[in-house]
């Protein structure tokens, strides 16, 4: 009677399987196989939330990737774990793998395509070392709010207040961004560069009256 041999993967991973027939007799040929097992679907559910259009998917358990969907249809080339969603409709994700897809996320949707917005940027004129903090003027066609980053250059700046203080001399290199909301498309960022040049200074000597040569002290 033939015997059908079984193996029980107890793990992922490739293997090299060795097969050899044998009886009272003897052994007879072997049969080589590279087998690799991978994981099962997952069970895992995803959890979507979203930053203005931006769309951001839980972390990806081993081994799988991700699938986005729109109105319940697959987004070709959706794959990272975040997508930018410009058109209006429904935002799903799940986890897949070689073995097939999880269970659906929750849904996102947005009832209109996105607007885009530029950001307004005017030439910040050039400073002194010592000129009180200032706000540079930036503002979104949008009405939403701009945040000002110091890219370079000795300068800092108030994340809450875009108060720029200027702490050195040298270039300063300000970038202003605006990431869009559910209605509006995340901004080109713009920047802009000035220079902070040396304060002036003086040197005040009062007049030095005549001495005495027997006043060996000079105050």
């Amino acid at each position: 009677m033939a015997i059908r041999p079984f193996v029980t993967w107890t793990t992922t991973g490739t293997f090299n399987l060795t097969c050899t027939s044998s009886n009272h007799c003897g052994n007879g040929p072997q049969k080589f196989q590279v087998i690799e097992v991978k994981p099962p679907a997952t069970t895992a559910t995803l959890l979507l939330i979203n930053t203005g259009r931006w769309l951001f998917s839980s972390q990806v358990p081993a081994l799988s990737g991700y699938q986005w969907y729109r109105n319940s249809v697959l987004i070709q080339g959706a794959t990272n774990a975040s997508y930018y969603a410009s058109l209006a409709g429904g935002y799903t994700v799940k986890f897949e793998n070689y073995c097939g897809s999880g269970p659906v996320s929750n849904t996102i949707s947005f009832a209109a395509n996105s607007i885009p917005q530029t950001i307004n940027f005017p030439v910040i004129p050039n400073k002194t070392y010592g000129d009180a903090p200032f706000v540079p003027n930036a503002t979104a066609t949008s009405g939403l709010p701009v945040s000002l980053t110091i890219l370079s250059g000795p300068a800092t700046i108030n994340a809450q207040t875009n108060l720029l203080t200027i702490i050195g001399t040298g270039l300063v290199t300000v970038l202003a961004n605006q990431i869009g909301d559910n209605v509006y498309d995340t901004a080109v960022p713009v920047s802009r560069s000035f220079t902070v040049n040396k304060a002036t200074q003086t040197i005040t000597f009062p007049a030095i009256p005549d001495q005495d040569i027997s006043n060996l002290t000079l105050l």
